[in-house]
């Protein structure tokens, strides 16, 4: 794998968009200056880069372009390298840079301009949870930047496959396979807690299953069972889609 020929991808990539990616970015950092809930970003970011991810292979669907895409003088791994970092580095990196900005317009248009004091809250990593323990309720809050991360790494790895796997309704299709996956992986996640708690309730079901227990006295390994099996997914699918990018290519 050779350095320089990841370098020239990247390149070619930002040369043939620049124009789309600023105003793409600059639409979402004004976004971001009117809608900055943590919930309503992360909403953004998930379903945003999926679509983005998608997209990255869209041209292989064609006859000129694939074919165009098939002779730039690169490995399947440089390529499928170049990916992941667009797809998942570089658009992480970028929604951050535009949360902080849109942050940083609010700031500017209220504090020095309005002279209104509003509070600011950089606070897209951080998650309240409610526990109940004893009859008791406790709040606690979490930083959760690498669960977000880990997250966010999945949904672009699962979108990468659907583009190199689904010609019609990519989109639709890969939703509907990250879905398929999360319900996998709560309906073991949920046999693990009924084997070892044996009375287990369910809140908040929107992309995976959050899963609240009523005994705090849970097996650790059981959660780190189902972290690390979710984790191991990801390489897995960037796997996945090398050897699809390959057979694409023969």
């Amino acid at each position: 794998m050779s350095i320089k020929n990841i370098a020239l991808l990247l390149k070619r990539y930002f040369v043939e968009n620049s124009y789309r990616e600023i105003l793409f970015w600059s639409i979402i950092t004004l976004i971001f200056t009117v809608f900055d809930h943590r919930d309503f970003v992360r909403l953004i970011l998930y379903i945003s880069g999926l679509i983005f991810s998608i997209n990255l292979y869209k041209e292989l669907w064609n006859a000129p372009s694939g074919n165009n895409f098939f002779l730039i003088p690169a490995t399947q791994a440089e390529k499928i390298t170049v990916a992941i970092l667009l797809n998942t580095v570089y658009y992480f990196i970028m929604t951050l840079m535009a949360y902080t900005l849109g942050h940083l317009l609010i700031m500017f248009v209220y504090h020095l301009i309005l002279k209104i004091s509003i509070p600011i809250n950089w606070d897209i990593f951080i998650a309240t949870k409610t526990i109940f323990l004893n009859g008791r309720t406790y709040y606690s809050t979490e930083n959760e930047f690498w669960t977000i991360l880990a997250n966010f790494a999945f949904i672009q790895a699962i979108s990468m496959v659907g583009s190199l796997y689904f010609r019609n309704n990519s989109t639709i299709k890969s939703i509907a396979s990250l879905m398929g996956i999360a319900l996998f992986l709560g309906i073991i996640q949920l046999g693990l807690m009924k084997l070892f708690l044996g009375d287990v309730n369910f809140t908040d079901a929107i992309l995976y299953l959050n899963i609240i227990f009523n005994n705090q006295n849970m097996p650790i390994f059981v959660k780190y069972l189902v972290s690390i099996f979710g984790y191991l997914l990801i390489p897995y699918l960037w796997l996945l889609s090398y050897y699809r990018l390959t057979e694409k290519q023969v």
